[in-house]
């Protein structure tokens, strides 16, 4: 076999770095997860940890085959050679070396698919070559340098990795070794891995999700056995055990299998129970639409007589009073307020809920980014504790008339003002406009968007801000700009403004925006004034130049995974062509109505 190292974040490759390759089955560490436990740094506790490791695994049953990497002789970095290993088994990799954590790699690096159906990989698979009668098989290791390591944020906002926790990371394939963009990947904490994993049941936390390249990350893992479980929607598409060592990194081939489709429990509509554990019981669960009466409500967001459209936007609700008028409120009348924003699950996700977007993780991006701070959507469009909005965006639909059904609309321009509280309702602020004078357009605004059936707008492409809320920093404008953006919703008369439900926006964040926004939140940092959090930040994140800080947040976001062609946005592999320039990113909103007392 065959190795070549490239170092985790690009890091140069060391030459001499230490390469030795177990037989998984055998190689029981478990004892040494507390070997370090009484070291007060990290160079302690990685010395004890690493030596009870070698005194567990380097035994002839276990210890494989070991090499010293040297300089490649046909590209720049380091490879190694290692012979006579078996490839039908799982492996473990053990790179160390001075300047690098130690980083274990494991799973199968020849046969990518298990189980069940599992083939012998061909030449184009799984890139095995000959030379003269030997078969050697190609694999990449990703050891982690310490510099590297210190750079590496918690999720939780903290820095680095902390003392006896383990950063572990990997990627997903398919069984072609494809990257399995856009899947679900749990960490399943458990000293034993029950069959029933297998069959779609896996922990709500510790989620992470694959980017274009199939690539995942864990900070901040705790040691001892755990499993990575991979899935797309309900489908189970891997599980890999694995066995997480302190102050170590672990990166985690995950082999794929044939996916399971689980049926998941049905509320039963009749019972008095919460059958299928969502919360709700009976005609209180949505699913029960359609089933416990045929009469739209009207005003409760739901679809109760299950014929695609809800309230005011189906026909039956035609003669409630609500759905018929709207108050006048003067020129900024029909109006709304963005009440929910939020993201897909991931690329699955977002195909289920109608993305099209040429991007391959298909408007997921944002995910792994809002991951790391949960407040930074959804959470400051809601009034705190004293009834303030810390972020208040508005609608305004135009060329409306009052007075005028929804279904007799040809086309009408929707409107994006960011807004404040006045009293007796909102007003939009005067930079929400061109050349911030109010008697000018929005400066985000979508124009003669089509009006459908049932009230159903669609339209674009545009521009879409993002208000993000990374720093906490309420009153200062931390948006990112989405470009080639489209908006997609269902919209209905209120007795207040006009309503807006399933909205989607459709758009890309090239990198050159992650870099102005970037600049931006370092420069607010910089300010006198600026917020608490931006200590945090400085010392972990933004002391570093902007490609770097770059890197992290695509890290983050799954890399760019889209082209901002002349003819418009087109797919774009980051690990196959270095000119892919934008994230592709689907947003989900909902808008109540308000009203609109002043410009």
């Amino acid at each position: 076999m065959r190795g070549r190292l490239a170092p985790l974040h690009g890091a140069s490759a060391a030459a001499g770095l230490r390469v030795r390759v177990y037989d998984a089955a055998g190689f029981d560490v478990a004892p040494c997860r507390d070997a370090g436990a009484q070291a007060v740094d990290l160079a302690g506790g990685r010395g004890l940890t690493e030596a009870c490791v070698d005194r567990r695994a380097d035994r002839p049953e276990v210890l494989l085959a070991q090499a010293v990497s040297s300089p490649c002789a046909d590209a720049a970095g380091e490879c190694f050679t290692l012979e006579d290993v078996a490839t039908d088994r799982w492996l473990v990799y053990r790179v160390d070396g001075p300047g690098f954590a130690p980083t274990y790699s494991v799973g199968h690096f020849v046969r990518p698919c298990i189980g069940e159906g599992s083939t012998e990989c061909g030449a184009d698979a799984c890139d095995l070559r000959t030379d003269g009668r030997a078969i050697w098989a190609e694999v990449t290791l990703a050891p982690v340098p310490d510099a590297a390591w210190s750079g590496l944020p918690r999720a939780a906002g903290r820095p680095a990795i902390a003392l006896r926790d383990a950063f572990v990371f990997g990627q997903a394939r398919d069984c072609g070794r494809r990257p399995l963009a856009g899947a679900t990947v749990h960490l399943a904490r458990a000293p034993a891995l029950p069959a029933v994993y297998y069959d779609a049941l896996a922990p709500a936390a510790d989620a992470a999700h694959t980017g274009p390249g199939g690539r995942f990350g864990f900070f901040d893992a705790p040691a001892g056995p755990q499993a990575l479980l991979v899935r797309a929607g309900p489908r189970v598409l891997a599980l890999q055990p694995f066995f997480a060592l302190p102050d170590a990194a672990v990166e985690v081939r995950v082999g794929p299998r044939q996916p399971i489709d689980p049926t998941a429990p049905a509320e039963h509509c009749a019972n008095d129970l919460d059958d299928d554990g969502d919360g709700d019981i009976d005609c209180g669960d949505p699913a029960c639409d359609g089933v416990c009466g045929s009469v739209e409500r009207c005003g409760d967001g739901r679809d109760n007589d299950a014929d695609g459209l809800s309230d005011c936007a189906d026909a039956s609700c035609a003669g409630a009073l609500h759905c018929q008028r709207r108050v006048a409120g003067g020129r900024w009348s029909p109006a709304a307020r963005t009440v929910r924003l939020d993201v897909p699950l991931d690329s699955q996700d977002a195909r289920d809920r109608g993305c099209r977007l040429a991007g391959l993780n298909a408007g997921a991006g944002l995910r792994g980014l809002v991951q790391q701070s949960p407040d930074a959507l959804d959470a400051f469009l809601r009034p705190d504790e004293d009834g303030v909005i810390p972020f208040v965006q508005l609608g305004w639909v135009r060329h409306w008339p009052m007075g005028r059904p929804v279904d007799e609309l040809a086309a009408v321009d929707l409107w994006f003002l960011e807004g404040r509280q006045v009293d007796g309702g909102f007003a939009p602020a005067p930079g929400a406009f061109e050349g911030d004078d109010p008697a000018n357009p929005a400066r985000v605004r979508f124009e003669d968007l089509s009006v459908g059936p049932g009230g159903r707008v669609a339209g674009g492409p545009s521009t879409f801000e993002v208000p993000l809320n990374l720093a906490e920093a309420q009153g200062a404008s931390l948006a990112i700009e989405l470009v080639q953006a489209t908006v997609h919703a269902r919209i209905g008369a209120a007795e207040q403004g006009f309503a807006l439900r399933d909205g989607r926006i459709e758009g890309y964040l090239s990198v050159d925006e992650i870099d102005r926004w970037i600049e931006t939140l370092v420069a607010l940092c910089d300010a006198p004034d600026a917020p608490a959090r931006c200590a945090e930040l400085r010392r972990f994140v933004l002391d570093q130049p902007v490609p770097a800080i770059r890197d992290l947040v695509l890290f983050f976001v799954g890399d760019a995974d889209a082209r901002l062609a002349a003819a418009g946005p087109e797919p774009c592999n980051p690990a196959l062509e270095p000119d892919c320039d934008a994230v592709s990113v689907c947003l989900f909103f909902a808008m109540d109505p308000v009203s609109v007392v002043a410009e």
